[in-house]
């Protein structure tokens, strides 16, 4: 199958999606289908096409919401929790398949940018130790590193006495 690389022109549309505000250029693979002798899209350059067009919207993107779910050092589930979403909605958006609104991914994008911290959304969405294995509260919290969303503690207890094991600077219930 012969590949190529080829210039593609993405078009962003306006917040209300009326009209184009932008047009981006990105460099696409393609193959040739010898089933309809034309150049194809390849299924990476979909997603590069797909990339681009989210990240001039200010959407955050699929690979971002993975690696915000690990710095977390969460489930899909949990960040589902966290999030008040349906428990597949984020697995969904994780994966590509659907992205969320826009109101929702620039609340996902400020938790990964650190621009808000992530005991205020834990607070704010009432999740406790049924969940967590652990309920995190400001009170309890020293310090937060907002560019990992890592936290630490003033004792080697939690605050309902249960022993913390520090790991990679988060703390878990033993």
């Amino acid at each position: 199958m012969n590949k190529k690389t080829e210039k593609f022109e993405v078009l962003i549309p306006n917040l209300d999606g009326t009209a184009v505000a932008e047009r981006v250029s990105v460099d696409v693979p393609v193959c040739f289908d010898e089933r309809i002798k034309d150049w194809v899209l390849t299924e990476e350059a979909h997603r590069i096409i797909d990339d681009t067009k989210a990240r001039h919207m200010g959407l955050i993107l699929p690979s971002q919401m993975k690696e915000l779910r690990t710095r977390l050092g969460y489930s899909q589930i949990q960040m589902g929790q966290l999030f008040q979403i349906g428990e597949k909605s984020w697995l969904r958006w994780e994966s590509g398949k659907h992205r969320p609104t826009r109101s929702i991914s620039l609340l996902i994008m400020a938790l990964y940018e650190g621009k808000i911290p992530l005991e205020y959304l834990l607070q704010r969405s009432h999740m406790h130790s049924a969940v967590f294995g652990i309920e995190i509260t400001v009170e309890n919290i020293i310090s937060v590193d907002f560019s990992t969303s890592e936290y630490s503690r003033p004792k080697a207890v939690s605050a309902q006495g249960n022993p913390i094991i520090q790991k990679n600077t988060k703390a878990l219930v033993a």
